[in-house]
């Protein structure tokens, strides 16, 4: 396991995590390199804010497993989407999509803290069996668009409040069925 109390940041080569947890208090900044995941996961532990610059969305970007577990700040996306192939769980602190495009591959998970989607498209599971629960914590939709929230496969909200703040108009479908508190 790797464990960066400051920023982890690459220009060129790659960063071959080969399956290994990595765990930044700082910034993700990938301004040229590559990034391969395998089966790990990258954990946002900071107590201020952090940012993600991913360097891209094709397969040498894309991060397995997210946890956003940030304790005092907002963890926000920066010039680039976002791609998780495995596992996003937002537990503390704040996720801002910043107004960039998210694909959660895999599983959402949200046990605690505040996700805002931006106003560009979030896109949750691609495979059947992929679920997106909100368990507790504040879901926000920021976006005009009315195909910002994608979930293709199953949507839970067990016990967090789901927050439409625009003045456009919305419309629910089946997919985003239960709401706790809206």
């Amino acid at each position: 396991a790797l464990n960066v109390d400051g920023n982890l940041t690459f220009t060129t080569g790659t960063l071959d995590a080969s399956g290994n947890d990595i765990t930044v208090a700082g910034n993700w900044l990938n301004n040229g390199g590559k990034y391969t995941s395998g089966n790990n996961t990258v954990t946002f532990d900071g107590g201020t804010d952090q940012t993600i610059t991913t360097g891209g969305t094709t397969g040498t970007f894309d991060f397995n497993n997210i946890t956003v577990n940030n304790s005092g700040g907002t963890v926000s996306l920066s010039t680039y989407a976002l791609d998780v192939d495995g596992i996003f769980t937002l537990t503390s602190g704040t996720f801002d999509a910043n107004d960039l495009n998210v694909n959660f591959n895999g599983n959402f998970v949200m046990d605690g803290g505040t996700f805002k989607t931006g106003t560009w498209t979030i896109t949750f599971g691609d495979l059947a069996g992929d679920t997106s629960t909100v368990n507790n914590g504040t879901f926000t939709i920021e976006s005009d668009n009315s195909n910002d929230i994608n979930p293709a496969y199953g949507w839970t909200n067990a016990g967090g409040t789901v927050t439409y703040s625009t003045a456009a108009s919305i419309t629910l479908r089946s997919t985003l069925s239960p709401f706790n508190n809206l």
